[in-house]
């Protein structure tokens, strides 16, 4: 899948979470696409940026989830708040590891 091809789940996705009362304040590619690593089989990992998110990572991820298998079958999303995303010194490696690999896509 091309970049304007997975960009193009990126906006779809946050149009869907924006309905559900999400603003999305970007989406971000890592995992192996991102490095160039995928295989066939490989899923599309993004995380989702919002001002909304921190209060259970729990039923974020949930809702997060639910709309992104709706846009695709093979896209799996993690919700970040910014306030996590701009801590100088993140509690998450997770986080950390998309914030030194990941690539925007909106």
């Amino acid at each position: 899948m091309d970049f304007g091809a997975l960009k193009s789940l990126a906006i779809q996705l946050r149009h869907r979470l924006g309905t559900a009362g999400v603003h999305v304040d970007g989406v971000i590619l890592y995992g192996s696409r991102a490095s160039g690593r995928q295989r066939p089989d490989s899923d599309i990992d993004v995380a989702v940026l919002s001002r909304d998110f921190g209060k259970d990572r729990y039923a974020e991820g949930v809702l997060v989830n639910l709309h992104a298998h709706r846009v695709h079958a093979d896209l799996e999303a993690v919700p970040i708040g910014l306030h996590e995303w701009f801590e100088p010194f993140p509690a998450s490696p997770l986080v950390h590891e998309i914030q030194m690999n990941g690539v925007f896509l909106i």
